[in-house]
């Protein structure tokens, strides 16, 4: 029979539920008991899931570090490089979609708003954080 604390998706749920409710302090108790319950092959894939979650309800700030820590460790996964990078980029989007009244503020026009963003934009539009 399964033990439920094995498996990764209900800390992933749990993490989940603990952020909606504003309440980051538990959420990484929670990250925390999970990885010593969770087997070490599944650690990656916890932190990085959480990590998401944290940039999407969360704090973006504790999603950064810990997608740094990973990839600390693991400077050669490109996958997580490419999540990260994405994750990056949304919270960007997010950004330049609400302060637009504040670009319209500054006499910027649409077009020149856009173009401004463009020139952070790699060919695959990702947001060029990195040497591009």
């Amino acid at each position: 029979m399964l033990k439920i604390k094995f498996v990764y998706q209900v800390w992933l749920r749990q993490i989940q539920s603990l952020l909606g409710r504003g309440m980051g302090d538990a959420a990484n108790k929670a990250l925390e008991q999970g990885l010593k319950s969770l087997p070490r092959r599944k650690h990656i894939k916890v932190i990085s899931r959480a990590a998401i979650l944290e940039f999407r309800i969360g704090s973006p700030e504790r999603a950064r570090i810990l997608f740094e820590g990973i990839l600390r460790n693991y400077p050669k996964r490109t996958d997580l490089w490419s999540v990260y990078v994405d994750q990056v980029f949304l919270l960007v989007l997010l950004f330049v979609g609400l302060n637009h009244a504040s670009t319209t503020l500054i006499n910027l026009s649409t077009k020149s708003s856009q173009a401004l963003l463009h020139q952070n934009l790699d060919k695959k539009g990702r947001m060029c954080v990195f040497v591009c």
